[in-house]
């Protein structure tokens, strides 16, 4: 097995050596690495080898071959990759130990849930009839030959159904259950975990036949309540509505005012406000999923269009005071800037600071709200907190957080990286915390947002790996009629994996490679839209660059790390 050039201070450093403390005392020094990223929404890194990419531990440990393009994407617990190669059906599905789940077989994944996944065989086809089409030859089309159903069982992928293009339309997951619509009939059905019907005629392809949520609302009355899957009653009757659980809350409501409650059926928040706000920078859960409500043990809330924040014991920390239109809120913390153009960072706990020193400022993602990427005005990267204090001075060229938020990879350029480990407190120490979600209590309203644009970063970062390793693998496109809206973070992230992809191809090889780079930036302009009007300007920028002679890499990387900055 090739290693690559992981360098094996990260356990000697970690096991051997004193660890080297910053000077806020919040943050210890673990290691070094070259040519290493996060998986993105995990704590595992994506490691450049001789011959492609490879999967390794935080240790140092190579957990893969370096076999794989450079995209490897995180969902429901399992990363898909793509084997570097000129076929189309090179995608698998590895585990959390880095173990074949899903064999690489795929030109297309889906994974539906931590329970089901569908996998497509393609073949190539005509623009009379497809169902995919090439990113880079308009001729290309290609239709779905199989669509293989696995069920996941103790880190295992096991292929339950093998359907042909004719019995598969769509697919919804619910908990060990999974709706498949067939193409020729329309006809949806449900089937268990080893492929039994159980249930057929459905409307909608996200309706559910098996009840398996945990909690379950019921009415008496005119109001709402909560029962347990054996009836039994665990909360009584209370609010005219209970909205989904997201993390062990749920926003409640009154028919005037709203609070928030957790899985056991305690009031958390009274129903006193306006608005209870969701963060969407919070660590990454078991569904790849940064939404929630609770941020290092504080809530956002709002009244009368002011903003606040309470603390996980119910407790208000700052109180509704900050115009809500003026406020971008990342968690545990939220940005205002002022008429004079000042910006002011508040914490949940109530502080003000003033950042003046800082040519940009901007959440890390899974923080929660807790730290924030500071660029210099030489365009250095550092780290404060919630509070504006400096735990790492602009010294560096990119940070990130893991998927756990607990550790940071700063890169000291583009090849060398330093990988600390982050170490603090939040407003719920001590606190116990509510039962995990049930994953299929949210199934129904976000199992469809993250499949349009998921596929069309996968088919230009499996392009990018390609490039990057000499292959020439056609990505692909799906048209399959998915309309469904992307949540701002999630286009983010897909967004992310083509800039990172972008930079390995120009590291690698700038003027060979420029052209397939342009294309993957313009690629992630496009994901992002009116909604990150400056970082698809510095985007546009980059491609400029890119088609100009005589232009070099440092211009287009600083573009291009100065856009991601702003995601």
């Amino acid at each position: 097995m090739k290693k690559g050039l992981f360098l094996v201070g990260l356990i000697t450093a970690a096991l051997s050596m004193p660890l080297m403390a910053n000077a806020s005392g919040e943050s210890v020094k673990i290691g070094d690495v070259e040519n290493s990223f996060w998986i993105s929404g995990t704590n595992m890194l994506r490691v450049q080898g001789e011959s492609g990419f490879y999967v390794a531990a935080m240790d140092g440990a190579a957990l893969t071959e370096d076999i794989y393009g450079s995209n490897f994407e995180y969902s429901k617990g399992y990363i898909t990759a793509i084997e570097a190669s000129e076929e189309i059906n090179t995608s698998g599905i590895l585990n959390m130990e880095g173990k074949v789940m899903v064999p690489f077989q795929y030109a297309d994944i889906k994974v539906l849930n931590n329970n089901w996944i569908v996998a497509f065989v393609l073949e190539e086809a005509t623009a009379s009839q497809y169902d995919y089409s090439s990113w880079w030859n308009k001729d290309q089309f290609y239709l779905i030959k199989t669509a293989d159903v696995y069920y996941v069982d103790g880190g295992s992928g096991n292929n339950v159904a093998s359907l042909t293009r004719d019995q598969y339309l769509d697919a919804s997951a619910n908990g060990q259950y999974i709706n498949i619509q067939d193409r020729t009939t329309n006809v949806i059905s449900t089937y268990d975990r080893e492929f039994n019907q159980v249930a057929t005629d459905l409307k909608y392809i996200s309706d559910i036949s098996v009840e398996t949520r945990n909690l379950i609302p019921y009415k008496e009355n005119g109001q709402n309540g909560l029962k347990d899957a054996d009836g039994n009653v665990v909360m009584e009757p209370a609010f005219s509505y209970i909205n989904d659980f997201v993390r062990g809350y749920a926003e409640v409501s009154t028919g005037e005012k709203n609070g928030l409650i957790d899985e056991l059926g305690n009031v958390v928040i009274p129903a006193e406000y306006d608005k209870i706000k969701k963060a969407y920078y919070l660590p990454s859960d078991a569904e790849y999923d940064t939404r929630g409500y609770n941020a290092n043990g504080y809530f956002a809330v709002v009244l009368d269009k002011k903003l606040g924040f309470v603390d996980v014991n119910g407790n208000v920390t700052c109180e509704p005071k900050y115009s809500e239109d003026a406020l971008e809120v990342y968690g545990s913390a939220a940005i205002m800037v002022d008429p004079e153009g000042k910006r002011h960072l508040i914490a949940g706990d109530g502080v003000e600071t003033i950042l003046e020193d800082y040519e940009s400022v901007y959440p890390l993602d899974f923080s929660g709200g807790r730290y924030y990427k500071v660029r210099d005005a030489q365009s250095k990267l550092g780290m404060i907190d919630w509070h504006g204090n400096v735990i790492f001075p602009c010294e560096y060229d990119s940070m990130a957080l893991s998927g756990d938020g607990k550790y940071l990879l700063a890169g000291v350029d583009y090849n060398k990286g330093e990988i600390y480990q982050l170490n603090y407190e939040t407003a719920e120490e001590g606190q116990s915390e509510p039962a995990a979600v049930n994953p299929a209590e949210t199934e129904a309203s976000t199992e469809k947002t993250d499949e349009a644009v998921s596929e069309v970063s996968t088919g230009a970062a499996a392009e990018a790996a390609s490039e990057a390793s000499g292959a020439a693998k056609e990505p692909v496109t799906e048209f399959l009629g998915n309309s469904a809206e992307e949540p701002a973070t999630e286009i983010s992230t897909q967004a992310a994996a083509l800039l990172d992809n972008a930079v390995t191809l120009l590291n690698d090889d700038f003027e060979a490679n420029r052209e397939a780079a342009a294309a993957l930036i313009k690629s992630a302009a496009g994901l992002l839209g009116e909604d990150k009007e400056s970082a698809v300007s510095l985007l546009n920028s980059a491609v400029t660059l890119l088609g100009t002679e005589g232009t070099d890499a440092g211009g287009v990387l600083t573009l291009v790390s100065s856009a991601k900055d702003m995601l």
